[in-house]
């Protein structure tokens, strides 16, 4: 009787213990539930092509062959939108429909997704004529061109998104469409080049995204707005100013056309452009630099300008206002002195922003208004905080000066890297500037995941010779992205 009482509290006991550990281990095997390569091909084509794998998927029937894995045909499904190198748009396939359509989805959704790091992507003027013209002329999406072309041309790296020196054009369903997809009412539209000739140009394209190629070019006359008596002959307002997407119209005028009209004069300045390029492009919102950074440039004087009193203040103007020193030449031209919507034939206004050349020289941030400062030859600071907390603060001339500061940094690629992990996991990395010791003490999740982040944007940068394909792939052959939720064991 009492041997009984013994075994059974003993297995008792043993049942307990057995039922303390199982419940931890349960919960720990379904976080790391691997999946299998059909799971795992499932998971990418859903982002990839925004849907499950057809039935006639090609990768699909070679992973239910054992002839790929699932991180293979991820990899595979991407190289489908590969751009051709001469026609700088997708393959054709050799007429092959299937994999065709599958390219399309891949670079439509791959440009959708990009579409979403630019804030400003349309343009908005105070006469609405303008503004369907000007639309018309200029695409809108040129901005978002530059990563789509980064990911799908082997020719051109991710530095280039901000060091080229072209401007882009989409091709796309509908190259050059008889309406204007910003206003049906324009068509067969014209630009003045002078009062008495006019001259054709090609609407800015619509419908599937095939590829993208090198911009167009133009030939005009352009009127200084505030000053009719002034003009510009032989412009091509549609040339690339240098720094890749920083240069174009199209990011000029999307952060710029609301107040298209200012002058600057250090009291007023163009920092909506100034805000949105650290955030378009390094994953940043401002303040990008310690408070200690801009006391510097406290000015208690009665004169000064209101921001230059207080630190709080000038941890964002230091750092817009200096880098918008680049932008103080640039004036509103437009392309006719008159705009129509219903007279024949059609002629129309488009508005650009124009650099004048300037023979004076201002090398200071003043902190009092400076109503010459617009006619001062360009001139700024990148003053900015990388990811490690080291400061930069660069002299920059023009946008070239400014792309190749941006591309010199870890933080440029790191930030590609965010939002592809992003994308894919769904997991949202913070790179605030953070010193090592900081790191360390971070959780060890949150440690593992900015490390992660941080590696891939490196290896975007060398081990993958700015390749953005390359680091995509990288991230399909991740230990994580094998996982039911992404997490590792050590979570």
């Amino acid at each position: 009787m009492i041997r009984k009482k013994i075994v059974s509290k003993k297995y008792i006991n043993i049942f307990i213990l057995g039922f303390i550990f199982f419940i931890p281990f349960q919960s720990f095997s379904e976080t790391s539930v691997t999946l299998n390569n059909l799971q795992i091909y499932q998971r990418c084509s859903a982002k990839l092509t925004r849907n499950t794998p057809p039935d006639n998927d090609p990768f699909l029937a070679e992973i239910n062959r054992n002839q790929k894995t699932g991180v293979q045909a991820c990899q595979d499904l991407l190289n489908l939108g590969m751009f051709e190198s001469t026609t700088k748009q997708i393959s054709t396939f050799n007429n092959d429909s299937i994999k065709r359509d599958l390219a399309i989805k891949v670079v439509s959704s791959m440009h959708d997704l990009h579409s979403t790091w630019i804030h400003n992507k349309k343009f908005s003027f105070f006469d609405p004529c303008i503004e369907s013209v000007t639309n018309s002329v200029v695409d809108p999406q040129e901005s978002v061109l530059f990563f789509t072309k980064a990911l799908f041309d082997s020719t051109f790296g991710y530095n280039l998104v901000v060091t080229s020196t072209s401007n882009l054009r989409a091709i796309r369903e509908v190259p050059n469409p008889t309406k204007s997809v910003f206003s049906p009412r324009i068509t067969d539209a014209k630009l003045n080049v002078t009062s008495t000739s006019q001259v054709s140009y090609n609407f800015t394209p619509n419908g599937l995204l095939y590829g993208v190629g090198p911009g167009n070019s133009m030939n005009l006359t352009l009127t200084k707005a505030k000053d009719p008596k002034k003009q510009l002959t032989n412009q091509d307002p549609l040339k690339n100013l240098g720094g890749g997407i920083l240069g174009t119209q199209a990011y000029l005028l999307s952060n710029y056309s609301n107040n298209i009209g200012l002058v600057p004069n250090l009291l007023s300045m163009p920092r909506s452009w100034s805000k949105y390029l650290f955030e378009d492009l390094l994953c940043r919102k401002l303040p990008v630099i310690y408070e200690r950074d801009a006391t510097a440039f406290i000015d208690n004087q009665a004169s000064a300008l209101p921001f230059r009193k207080q630190a709080t203040c000038i941890q964002c103007h230091a750092t817009m206002d200096q880098v918008g020193g680049i932008l103080r030449n640039f004036s509103h031209y437009w392309s006719a002195a008159g705009c129509t919507l219903t007279n024949t034939p059609k002629v129309f206004n488009a508005s650009f922003l124009i650099p004048e050349n300037k023979t004076s020289s201002l090398t200071t941030w003043n902190s009092t208004q400076y109503d010459n400062y617009s006619n001062t030859k360009p001139y700024g600071k990148f003053y900015f905080r990388d990811y490690k907390g080291t400061l930069v603060n660069r002299t920059i001339q023009s946008f070239s000066d400014l792309g190749s500061v941006i591309e010199d940094t870890d933080d440029f690629y790191i930030c590609a890297a965010k939002r592809y992990y992003q994308y894919f996991t769904g997991i949202n990395v913070e790179i605030e500037p953070m010193t090592p010791d900081q790191v360390n003490n971070l959780s060890a999740n949150k440690k593992f995941y900015r490390d992660r982040v941080v590696n891939l944007g490196i290896d975007l940068k060398n081990k993958h010779n700015k390749r953005t394909n390359e680091l995509i792939k990288a991230i399909f052959d991740l230990p994580e992205y094998k996982l039911k939720d992404f997490k590792l064991n050590s979570f």
